[in-house]
Protein backbone atom coordinates (compact mmCIF):
# COMPACT_ATOMS: atom_id res chain seq x y z
CA UNK A 1 0.00 0.00 0.00
CA UNK A 2 1.10 3.74 -0.44
CA UNK A 3 2.57 3.39 3.06
CA UNK A 4 4.68 0.31 2.17
CA UNK A 5 5.68 2.40 -0.81
CA UNK A 6 6.74 5.52 1.37
CA UNK A 7 8.48 3.33 3.21
CA UNK A 8 10.28 1.89 0.40
CA UNK A 9 11.20 5.19 -1.65
CA UNK A 10 12.92 6.66 1.56
CA UNK A 11 15.06 4.10 2.01
CA UNK A 12 16.13 3.97 -1.66
CA UNK A 13 16.76 7.90 -1.33
CA UNK A 14 19.16 7.73 1.35
CA UNK A 15 21.30 5.84 -0.72
CA UNK A 16 24.25 7.23 -2.29
CA UNK A 17 23.55 8.23 -5.84
CA UNK A 18 25.85 9.59 -8.91
CA UNK A 19 22.65 10.77 -10.13
CA UNK A 20 20.16 12.28 -8.15
CA UNK A 21 17.30 9.93 -7.48
CA UNK A 22 18.32 7.07 -9.63
CA UNK A 23 17.47 4.78 -7.22
CA UNK A 24 14.11 5.78 -8.01
CA UNK A 25 14.38 3.44 -11.23
CA UNK A 26 14.28 0.07 -9.34
CA UNK A 27 10.53 0.81 -7.96
CA UNK A 28 7.67 -0.10 -10.68
CA UNK A 29 6.05 2.44 -12.17
CA UNK A 30 2.17 2.63 -10.51
CA UNK A 31 4.21 1.89 -7.05
CA UNK A 32 5.84 4.90 -7.61
CA UNK A 33 2.88 7.06 -9.11
CA UNK A 34 1.24 6.08 -6.18
CA UNK A 35 3.17 7.83 -4.11
CA UNK A 36 4.05 10.70 -6.04
CA UNK A 37 0.82 11.51 -7.30
CA UNK A 38 -0.36 13.72 -3.78
CA UNK A 39 2.95 15.60 -3.73
CA UNK A 40 3.37 19.21 -5.31
CA UNK A 41 3.59 18.82 -8.99
CA UNK A 42 6.60 20.72 -8.67
CA UNK A 43 8.38 17.95 -7.04
CA UNK A 44 6.95 15.27 -9.09
CA UNK A 45 8.60 17.50 -12.22
CA UNK A 46 12.11 17.55 -10.52
CA UNK A 47 11.83 13.89 -9.92
CA UNK A 48 10.57 12.94 -13.18
CA UNK A 49 13.29 14.88 -14.71
CA UNK A 50 15.96 12.75 -13.32
CA UNK A 51 14.65 9.20 -14.04
CA UNK A 52 15.29 7.08 -17.28
CA UNK A 53 12.90 8.69 -19.56
CA UNK A 54 10.51 5.55 -20.52
CA UNK A 55 10.57 5.07 -16.65
CA UNK A 56 9.34 8.49 -16.47
CA UNK A 57 6.71 8.26 -19.45
CA UNK A 58 5.63 5.10 -17.41
CA UNK A 59 4.55 6.91 -14.21
CA UNK A 60 3.82 10.02 -15.88
CA UNK A 61 1.03 7.80 -17.75
CA UNK A 62 -0.74 6.46 -14.67
CA UNK A 63 -1.63 10.25 -13.49
CA UNK A 64 -4.77 12.21 -14.72
CA UNK A 65 -4.73 13.74 -17.64
CA UNK A 66 -4.53 17.28 -15.71
CA UNK A 67 -2.00 16.50 -13.27
CA UNK A 68 -0.03 15.05 -16.35
CA UNK A 69 -0.29 18.70 -18.02
CA UNK A 70 0.78 20.41 -15.23
CA UNK A 71 3.80 18.30 -14.71
CA UNK A 72 5.02 18.63 -18.17
CA UNK A 73 4.84 22.10 -17.94
CA UNK A 74 6.97 22.27 -14.76
CA UNK A 75 9.27 20.16 -16.12
CA UNK A 76 9.67 22.29 -18.71
CA UNK A 77 10.60 25.32 -16.94
CA UNK A 78 12.30 23.78 -14.26
CA UNK A 79 15.87 25.63 -15.07
CA UNK A 80 13.67 28.95 -14.69
CA UNK A 81 12.65 28.06 -10.94
CA UNK A 82 12.87 30.79 -8.95
CA UNK A 83 15.52 30.62 -6.01
CA UNK A 84 11.68 30.75 -3.86
CA UNK A 85 10.42 27.69 -4.96
CA UNK A 86 13.46 25.86 -4.87
CA UNK A 87 13.83 26.62 -0.80
CA UNK A 88 9.82 25.82 -0.62
CA UNK A 89 11.26 22.39 -2.09
CA UNK A 90 13.89 22.11 -0.28
CA UNK A 91 12.06 21.79 2.96
CA UNK A 92 9.75 19.03 1.37
CA UNK A 93 13.01 16.41 0.05
CA UNK A 94 16.24 15.64 1.74
CA UNK A 95 18.24 18.48 1.46
CA UNK A 96 21.23 17.43 -0.15
CA UNK A 97 19.97 15.59 -2.85
CA UNK A 98 17.43 18.48 -3.72
CA UNK A 99 20.41 20.68 -4.00
CA UNK A 100 22.24 18.74 -6.17
CA UNK A 101 18.99 17.55 -7.77
CA UNK A 102 18.32 21.34 -9.20
CA UNK A 103 22.27 21.90 -10.02
CA UNK A 104 22.50 19.33 -12.01
CA UNK A 105 19.74 21.40 -15.08
CA UNK A 106 21.11 22.85 -17.34
CA UNK A 107 19.70 26.02 -19.52
CA UNK A 108 16.75 24.71 -21.79
CA UNK A 109 17.55 21.45 -20.54
CA UNK A 110 13.57 20.93 -19.35
CA UNK A 111 12.09 21.37 -22.60
CA UNK A 112 14.50 18.43 -23.88
CA UNK A 113 13.51 16.36 -20.76
CA UNK A 114 9.85 17.13 -21.62
CA UNK A 115 9.84 16.44 -24.86
CA UNK A 116 11.73 12.47 -24.64
CA UNK A 117 9.04 11.97 -22.10
CA UNK A 118 6.66 12.71 -24.45
CA UNK A 119 7.70 10.89 -26.76
CA UNK A 120 7.51 7.26 -24.82
CA UNK A 121 3.73 8.54 -25.10
CA UNK A 122 3.13 7.50 -28.99
CA UNK A 123 -0.29 9.57 -29.75
CA UNK A 124 -1.33 9.60 -26.20
CA UNK A 125 0.95 12.73 -25.35
CA UNK A 126 -1.77 14.67 -28.33
CA UNK A 127 -4.15 15.07 -25.33
CA UNK A 128 -1.47 16.08 -23.15
CA UNK A 129 -0.46 18.79 -25.43
CA UNK A 130 -3.70 20.00 -26.76
CA UNK A 131 -4.41 20.95 -22.90
CA UNK A 132 -0.61 22.55 -22.56
CA UNK A 133 -1.40 24.98 -25.70
CA UNK A 134 -4.83 25.77 -24.02
CA UNK A 135 -2.92 27.18 -21.39
CA UNK A 136 0.50 27.27 -22.25
CA UNK A 137 1.14 28.28 -26.24
CA UNK A 138 4.43 29.37 -25.69
CA UNK A 139 5.59 26.22 -24.00
CA UNK A 140 3.77 23.65 -25.78
CA UNK A 141 5.02 25.22 -29.17
CA UNK A 142 8.57 24.63 -27.71
CA UNK A 143 8.55 21.23 -26.27
CA UNK A 144 6.52 20.14 -29.90
CA UNK A 145 9.54 21.30 -31.61
CA UNK A 146 11.68 19.47 -29.28
CA UNK A 147 10.24 16.34 -30.02
CA UNK A 148 11.13 14.12 -32.69
CA UNK A 149 8.23 11.34 -33.65
CA UNK A 150 8.15 9.02 -36.85
CA UNK A 151 6.51 11.57 -38.61
CA UNK A 152 9.31 13.97 -38.47
CA UNK A 153 11.09 11.68 -40.63
CA UNK A 154 9.69 13.60 -43.82
CA UNK A 155 12.41 16.13 -42.89
CA UNK A 156 15.41 13.71 -43.00
CA UNK A 157 17.80 14.26 -45.79
CA UNK A 158 17.75 11.69 -48.60
CA UNK A 159 21.25 10.28 -47.89
CA UNK A 160 20.87 10.10 -44.73
CA UNK A 161 17.02 8.30 -44.55
CA UNK A 162 18.85 5.81 -47.45
CA UNK A 163 21.12 4.89 -44.42
CA UNK A 164 19.06 4.68 -41.95
CA UNK A 165 16.55 2.30 -44.52
CA UNK A 166 19.18 0.07 -44.39
CA UNK A 167 20.09 -0.37 -40.43
CA UNK A 168 16.40 -0.66 -39.32
CA UNK A 169 15.07 -4.33 -39.34
CA UNK A 170 12.60 -5.21 -42.27
CA UNK A 171 9.61 -6.13 -39.76
CA UNK A 172 10.08 -3.08 -38.03
CA UNK A 173 9.57 -1.00 -41.14
CA UNK A 174 6.97 -3.30 -42.25
CA UNK A 175 4.87 -2.46 -39.26
CA UNK A 176 5.97 1.80 -38.66
CA UNK A 177 4.47 1.83 -41.65
CA UNK A 178 1.26 0.43 -41.17
CA UNK A 179 0.79 4.15 -39.74
CA UNK A 180 1.91 6.77 -41.24
CA UNK A 181 0.77 9.56 -43.85
CA UNK A 182 1.37 9.17 -47.41
CA UNK A 183 3.55 11.70 -47.79
CA UNK A 184 5.98 9.91 -45.69
CA UNK A 185 4.98 6.09 -47.32
CA UNK A 186 6.34 8.07 -51.04
CA UNK A 187 9.53 9.36 -49.37
CA UNK A 188 10.64 6.76 -47.67
CA UNK A 189 10.04 4.30 -50.92
CA UNK A 190 11.65 7.00 -53.27
CA UNK A 191 14.45 6.29 -51.17
CA UNK A 192 14.57 2.69 -51.72
CA UNK A 193 15.66 0.13 -54.52
CA UNK A 194 12.58 -0.42 -56.56
CA UNK A 195 13.42 -4.57 -55.44
CA UNK A 196 13.19 -3.29 -51.57
CA UNK A 197 10.20 -1.49 -52.00
CA UNK A 198 8.28 -4.55 -53.88
CA UNK A 199 9.70 -6.59 -50.84
CA UNK A 200 8.40 -4.09 -48.26
CA UNK A 201 4.83 -3.73 -49.80
CA UNK A 202 4.62 -7.57 -49.85
CA UNK A 203 6.14 -7.97 -45.58
CA UNK A 204 3.03 -5.11 -45.02
CA UNK A 205 0.12 -7.09 -46.78
CA UNK A 206 1.26 -10.39 -45.31
CA UNK A 207 1.16 -8.71 -41.83
CA UNK A 208 -2.61 -8.45 -41.90
CA UNK A 209 -4.17 -6.50 -39.12
CA UNK A 210 -1.54 -5.28 -36.42
CA UNK A 211 -2.00 -3.90 -32.37
CA UNK A 212 -1.46 -0.01 -32.78
CA UNK A 213 1.02 -0.97 -29.86
CA UNK A 214 2.95 -3.07 -31.83
CA UNK A 215 3.20 -0.18 -34.52
CA UNK A 216 3.93 2.44 -31.72
CA UNK A 217 6.42 0.22 -30.64
CA UNK A 218 8.26 -0.36 -33.87
CA UNK A 219 8.14 3.54 -34.97
CA UNK A 220 9.92 3.93 -31.44
CA UNK A 221 12.89 2.00 -32.36
CA UNK A 222 13.24 3.41 -35.72
CA UNK A 223 12.93 7.14 -34.25
CA UNK A 224 15.48 6.11 -31.36
CA UNK A 225 18.11 4.66 -34.35
CA UNK A 226 17.62 7.66 -36.28
CA UNK A 227 17.98 9.77 -33.03
CA UNK A 228 21.50 7.99 -32.76
CA UNK A 229 22.41 9.00 -35.82
CA UNK A 230 21.46 12.47 -35.66
CA UNK A 231 23.83 12.85 -32.67
CA UNK A 232 26.69 11.29 -35.30
CA UNK A 233 26.41 13.53 -37.78
CA UNK A 234 24.87 10.70 -40.21
CA UNK A 235 21.15 12.00 -40.54
CA UNK A 236 20.40 15.87 -41.03
CA UNK A 237 16.68 16.95 -40.12
CA UNK A 238 15.53 20.12 -42.23
CA UNK A 239 12.99 21.63 -39.55
CA UNK A 240 9.63 22.11 -39.34
CA UNK A 241 10.18 25.94 -39.69
CA UNK A 242 12.42 25.18 -42.73
CA UNK A 243 16.29 26.02 -41.23
CA UNK A 244 18.78 22.96 -41.55
CA UNK A 245 19.35 21.42 -37.86
CA UNK A 246 22.72 19.28 -37.48
CA UNK A 247 22.42 17.04 -34.08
Amino acid sequence: GPEKAKTLIEELLGEEEERPFSSLNKIDPFTLSNYLRNEHPQIIALILFHLDKNKAAQVLAEFPEELQVEVIKRISTLDRVSPEMIKELEEALKEGIKVKAFTSIKKDQGIKVAAEILNQFGTMATPILERLRETDPDISEEIEKAMFVFEDLLYADDRGLQRLLREVSKEDLALALKMCSEELKEKLFRNMSERAREMLLEDMEALGPVRIKDVEEAQRRITALARAMMEKGELILVGKGGEEVLV
